[in-house]
């Protein structure tokens, strides 16, 4: 089985554009975009080393797609906290897993004030983009947004936002969006009162100062954490009328954040733990109202670090995500652990995600039975349970919809999100089957049939699917799926170019190096931003 070490070492940047080897045959003429990939890119800084896959700095790689050639270029994002640890030549700023090594020479008070300057909360947006107005941006986890050229990949000042963004804490890189451009984000806030927050954010018609929020924002809801705690969470679902949180029994102790609040002896990681007993907490939040649904909502202990679409049909919420079994604190995926050889032999089912769908019924029928199935006349429930319990409560119990294991799961956004859609794209790693290949999936999800494409050898990985429609498509799965293809034995990588409709290979771009990160989630876009960084 492969060994991941090769894609967990520092990164050089690309700064000159290189044109792709390409094969195959020609891409369609709609692919004239850009796509974009983030995810850790720097791991060690002097002698100081990240713990974790989520820490290290980040580093955006961009295929540039004219005239069906594609040109490759790549680069650590220099924000503040990549400046920092540059010109220290260590790591100065906390990071997920990887505990903050404050000044011995600050007192507690300077500590504890430290906290709350937005310079100290790192800046490193590793994980995803977000489309804002006629800019894109990385973001990581917290309330800060990072403007990024997708001409150069320059980056503008870091924008601090927790204050437009209502004081949240923490903010997820999986926005969504709605038809008119507007942007939805969920944030916790701790403190007194910890809570969920959920923000509107509408693009600014005026040019904003840099550095600037360049939204209006506006409270949709505050709602309150279950009473075992807040949870940990990395996106969350909406349909049309409904936010989806799933309260996972991965929960912060409020202790330890204090204590580290104080004196940094800990990792934000290490602030979390896998409450033992605790059911996940299925959390919807009425999109019009603000308002938490007052039925309670439970299903077994899991974990999702992903949803996919949510809509609503027939008088129920469909919910779909990639489901752990158990995440503990998410120590899986250390990087001493992902560098062992035995990574990807590991049979252990309960962290390897499989692709689920939840139903929940909007009313319950009067005379209903405690015991009794809500979903047992639904011709398209499959699996999916819904059962009355005796405190007027639901227990809900999802189906899987793919016998192969699923991450990164991305559909037709634009013309089907918070729609009934059908069919999902995501990566598998099929760990522990030494017969299985890497490759990408695509789920049916009325029909539960899954199609796969696989690529060459054991040595290979994909990356997450980007769905790019032909805008002359007639169906939801008209268009093609632009997928990074990481190598683990010095041969050169690849995008490949499938067709959305059967996975058919349409052509492949070979990348003039030896290696590309293995990395976190990808955007495709049109649009062309040009902002520069001022001086830092």
């Amino acid at each position: 089985m492969p060994e991941l070490g090769s894609l967990l070492k520092n990164f050089e940047d690309v700064i000159e554009e290189k044109e792709c080897r390409h094969e195959g045959s020609p891409i369609p003429a709609y692919l004239k975009g850009t796509m974009l990939r983030n995810g850790p890119g720097i791991f060690k800084w002097g002698d100081s080393e990240y713990n974790h896959w989520f820490d290290g700095d980040a580093y955006v790689q961009r295929y540039a797609f004219r005239e069906g050639k594609m040109f490759y270029s790549a680069r650590a994002i220099e924000t503040i906290t990549y400046l920092k640890n540059k010109k220290a030549d260590r790591i100065v700023i906390g990071a997920f897993g990887t505990k903050a090594f404050p000044d011995p020479c600050m007192t507690l008070f300077q500590r504890l004030a430290s906290w709350f300057q937005p310079t100290e909360i790192t800046d490193n947006a590793s994980v995803a983009f977000q489309e804002l107005g006629d800019a894109v941006y990385a973001l990581t986890e917290v309330p800060k947004m990072v403007p990024i050229s997708t001409e150069n990949l320059d980056v503008g000042d870091t924008i601090h936002c927790s204050k437009e963004l209502f004081a949240v804490h923490t903010a997820t890189a999986h926005c969504h969006y709605d038809r008119e451009g507007n942007v939805y984000n969920m944030g916790s806030r701790f403190g007194k009162q910890t809570q969920y927050v959920i923000v509107k954010m509408s693009p600014k018609k005026e040019a904003v100062p840099s550095g600037a929020a360049p939204f209006d924002a506006s409270l949709v809801a505050s709602v309150d954490h279950a009473p075992e705690g807040p949870a940990y969470y990395h996106s969350f679902g909406m349909s049309e009328n409904y936010f989806i949180l799933m309260e996972s029994p991965l929960r912060f102790n409020m202790l330890s954040m204090m204590m580290n609040q104080l004196f940094r002896m800990r990792s934000y990681q290490s602030t979390m733990e896998w409450k033992e007993g605790v059911d996940t907490t299925v959390m919807i939040v009425d999109r019009r109202t603000g308002e938490k649904l007052p039925v309670k909502m439970q299903s077994e202990p899991f974990f999702t670090f992903h949803h996919a679409n949510s809509f609503e049909r027939d008088g129920y919420l469909v919910m779909d995500y990639a489901k752990y079994k158990r995440a503990e604190n998410l120590d899986g995926v250390l990087l001493e652990n992902m560098r062992k050889p035995e990574f990807f032999n590991d049979k252990d089912e309960n962290f390897t995600p499989y692709f689920h769908r939840m139903i929940v019924p909007f009313t319950v029928p009067e005379g209903a039975a405690v015991g009794e199935n809500l979903l047992k006349s639904l011709p398209w429930a499959g699996g999916c349970r819904a059962e009355l319990r005796e405190d007027g409560s639901l227990w809900l119990t999802d189906d899987r919809l793919s016998e192969y294991s699923v991450e990164f799961p991305r559909y037709n956004y634009d013309a089907y999100n918070a729609k009934k859609y059908r069919f999902v794209y995501g990566t598998t790693i099929l760990r522990g089957d030494p017969k299985a290949k890497n490759g990408i999936v695509k789920i049916d999800c009325d029909e539960k049939k899954t199609l796969i494409w696989t690529v060459d050898n054991d040595n290979q990985l994909t990356g997450e699917p980007i769905f790019v429609a032909d805008p002359e498509g007639k169906k939801e799965d008209d268009g093609v799926l632009t997928v990074p293809v990481m190598t683990l034995d010095g041969t050169n990588p690849y995008v490949v170019i499938l067709r959305a409709t059967d996975l058919g290979e349409v052509a492949r771009y070979i990348i003039p190096t030896d290696r590309i990160p293995f990395g976190f989630h990808g955007h495709y876009t049109t649009k062309h931003t040009t902002e520069r960084k001022a001086d830092v």
